[in-house]
């Protein structure tokens, strides 16, 4: 039985060496190529491909590249939901905060235009209307972003 295990395992050693040796092909260094491009879109290169491709989209593609413009856009929005947070219920604070939310206001607003294009575009296409409309998703991708549900 000792020896049967010895067998199993050198056997097993053997295969992951020569899975380990072999190259990928030239089909999976183009996709890992074209997912890293993917990965560094910005909000602006995400509307204009929506501009120019979604009217051919599908549902799970446009909830990928709604969930990218999500991800761009959350660091913006968990500053304002932890200001929001901080200043409470609280005047003194508020007027404390106002010179921070305005230049948050200034970061974001460049995003804010985009946003308002990316929104229009997505109305126009009954899929992208549905993805908006889906708030479950949204729900999810919030929680998973860490972006607070009141923004």
């Amino acid at each position: 039985m000792k020896n049967f295990w010895i067998g199993m395992l050198a056997l097993m050693l053997g295969f992951c060496v020569v899975s380990c040796r072999e190259n990928p092909n030239k089909d999976d260094k183009a996709k890992a190529e074209s997912e890293q491009v993917e990965e560094n879109l910005t909000l602006a290169d995400i509307v204009a491909k929506a501009k120019a491709e979604s009217a051919n989209w599908t549902a799970d593609q446009w909830k990928d590249y709604m969930k990218k413009a999500m991800v761009i856009v959350a660091p913006s929005l968990k500053k304002v939901g932890e200001m929001m947070e901080s200043i409470g219920d609280d005047p003194a604070k508020a007027a404390e905060a106002i010179d921070q939310l305005k230049a948050l206001q200034e970061e974001f607003a460049p995003m804010e235009g985009l946003l308002d294009e990316l929104d229009s575009i997505c109305n126009a296409s009954e899929i992208g209307k549905a993805v908006m409309e889906d708030s479950v998703w949204a729900n999810q991708v919030k929680e998973e972003l860490g972006i607070p549900d009141d923004l």
